[in-house]
């Protein structure tokens, strides 16, 4: 046996006799004195409830700011929370080292909460992260101001900053029993090759629906027919493509959610549509776009969903895609800028993961995936390489605000080597 997967069968039998089940999540259950079961499923899970308190500006129906006028008790506004990971990254190729790290993922501060009745604020700062290039970071992850048009159950609401749709952040990209999140939604193997350069170098989209976009979101709930719906106009694709610091076009994307929700465990089914032009890049996820360069228009709608009881859950979601092709795009050879192209029809995508999660006990819960993604259906463009497989993990709450994870998954990308990724992960919240 590998000594990382010792280490991580050590750690888990320890978790077995000493872990014991959660009561609370920080601040907000210090606001109101509540244990995790009153908004989440397991962990960071969302049910019916929680959902409600996110959309709503994290408040309840009918809250308004009880430290209106006189000191905030900031202790119920802000949380602090650490990411602890053991990596092993192995290659089913003997030509290739195997990549094992420890590191401290995550250190990051999260605050939020109503300002009155009608205005609520939410920031997560990542005051370090682990950058997978080796180099340490910090990052704005989302930060917005957000207006509600009154405390009762049906009502509209407005927010403007750093920010994700509802939708997919409860729908694995943020609250989520996994360590990882679906490759559709996530991965850089979700963007697509969309051109190609006058000799002959790719040319990508670097979209993926985890975009923390810059803009702004009106949304509206109706309480009776338990529908929530949002459209936002946001900068769109930019430099990175997971945290954005600025946009290279002066056009903005536009998306829509549409949420229904049918029992009080959380179980819905949403619509996702997307509508974008973005600038191509050299690099399938990290190369900045050049400022002027070729644009494409692309579009992406999908379904994503969830049916869950009171010990197990299924959620997943599938995504289609339609990017315009642009070919033969001139290139400095000085300043390597890009500029003219001619359209030559459209690439479509698909990708699709499903995702079963079961409490074994007040501690414990397990959970299967398996994803999928197809970039290229037509294989307009060779490098376009479909990746599947599956992701195995399984969870335990350590204390009140800790948790330990474990969790293993293949992915096999074309006629490529696979990637085994073994991960061992211990979150504190305060």
């Amino acid at each position: 046996m590998k000594p990382f997967l010792a280490a991580a069968v050590c750690v888990l039998a320890v978790v077995g006799a000493t872990a014991q089940p959660a009561s609370a999540i920080s601040a907000w259950s210090r606001r109101y004195g509540a244990d995790c079961s009153m908004c989440h499923w397991r962990v960071n899970r969302l049910n019916e409830t929680g959902k409600e308190f996110l959309r709503r500006g994290h408040r309840l129906p009918g809250e308004g700011s009880e430290a209106e006028g006189k000191a905030i008790p900031i202790d119920q506004y802000w949380s602090l929370t650490q990411k602890i990971r053991f990596a092993d990254l192995e290659n089913i190729d003997p030509s290739k080292n195997t990549n094992s790290r420890f590191d401290v993922e995550a250190f990051s501060l999260y605050v939020g909460g109503p300002l009155d009745e009608k205005y609520s604020f939410f920031t997560e700062q990542y005051l370090h992260e682990s950058n997978k290039s080796g180099a340490d970071r910090e990052k704005l992850a989302e930060s917005y101001l957000q207006w509600n048009s009154s405390t009762t159950d049906d009502y509209t609401s407005i927010r403007a900053g750093q920010m994700q749709p509802y939708l997919l952040h409860y729908h694995e990209i943020g609250g989520r029993l996994p360590i990882s999140r679906p490759v559709v939604l996530n991965d850089a193997v979700a963007s697509v090759r969309v051109g190609t350069t006058s000799d002959g170098a790719p040319l990508y989209n670097i979209f993926r629906p985890r975009q923390r976009n810059y803009g702004i979101e009106v949304a509206h709930n109706w309480s009776e027919q338990k529908t929530y719906a949002a459209l936002g106009v946001v900068n769109g694709t930019g430099h990175a493509p997971a945290n954005i610091p600025f946009d290279p076009n002066g056009s903005k994307d536009v998306y829509l959610t549409v949420e229904k929700t049918f029992d009080a465990a959380g179980s819905s089914v949403g619509l996702y549509s997307y509508w974008g032009e973005a600038v191509l890049s050299p690099g399938q996820s990290t190369a900045p776009q050049e400022v002027g360069g070729p644009e494409v228009d692309f579009r992406r709608i999908g379904l994503v969903g969830n049916y869950t009881k009171s010990n197990w859950s299924l959620v997943g979601g599938l995504i289609w895609g339609e990017d315009d092709v642009l070919v033969d795009v001139a290139q400095d050879a000085t300043t390597k800028a890009l500029s003219g192209g001619t359209p030559a029809g459209d690439v479509e995508s698909r990708g699709y993961f499903l995702q079963g999660m079961y409490l074994i006990n007040p501690v414990w819960s397990g959970y299967l995936r398996w994803d999928r993604m197809e970039p290229d259906r037509d294989d307009a463009f060779p490098g376009n390489a479909d990746v599947s497989g599956p992701t195995v993990g399984a969870s335990a709450i350590l204390t009140k605000y800790a948790r330990l994870s474990i969790e293993l998954n293949n992915l096999e990308t074309g006629d490529g080597p696979a990637q085994r990724n073994l991960t061992v992960e211990a979150q504190w919240m305060y």
